[in-house]
């Protein structure tokens, strides 16, 4: 009896990641559930950023973070992911958009949806290996409930937010200027 023996190329974590080419100085990454009430300011945020129609500024509308973004994250040199942020029983005062710096760490992710930009980040330098900056928007909101309406205090939110995102892609312009 003769055996045939077959190599099969085996892949080791060693191996270079797929390179990605920059195609976006920002992107900016909005998501929530629009038809739950005031989840929906990441989208509306990123909507409202893509009607700027600023040529450098990629923005991005999802119902959820996933895997495929990692893509779109690596060819960027900026991602913005803007979310809503729950108040709570907090429906006073004023609506104060939080934002952080971000790097990659895997938190959680089940069955392909990723709940923390962080974990999508650490996807896109696994994959890619690209280190974009990242940053994290949050949102105030309050109602969750099903429905397509925004609460007054996510309005207001979606405003501020509007005004940090410009913001940041105004200094980004000036410290890329120099």
């Amino acid at each position: 009896m003769n055996s045939i023996t077959t190599r099969v190329p085996v892949q080791t974590n060693d191996a270079p990641p797929v390179a990605a080419t920059l195609r976006y100085a920002i992107t900016v990454i909005g998501y929530g559930d629009p038809q739950r009430g005031d989840d929906a300011v990441g989208q509306v945020v990123a909507e409202q950023v893509a009607a700027w129609g600023m040529p450098e500024v990629h923005a991005v509308a999802v119902h959820r973070l996933t895997p495929d973004l990692a893509e779109t994250v690596a060819a960027s040199a900026c991602v913005m992911f803007v979310d809503a942020r729950a108040l709570g029983d907090h429906r006073s005062g004023s609506a104060h958009v939080s934002i952080q710096p971000i790097a990659p760490v895997h938190v959680n992710s089940v069955f392909g949806h990723i709940t923390d930009p962080r974990d999508l980040l650490a996807l896109t330098e696994t994959l890619y290996g690209a280190h974009p900056r990242a940053w994290r928007i949050h949102v105030p909101a309050l109602e969750f409930g099903f429905g397509s309406q925004l609460s007054s205090k996510a309005q207001e939110g979606v405003q501020a937010a509007l005004r940090v995102v410009r913001y940041m892609i105004s200094s980004m312009r000036s410290s890329s200027a120099t």
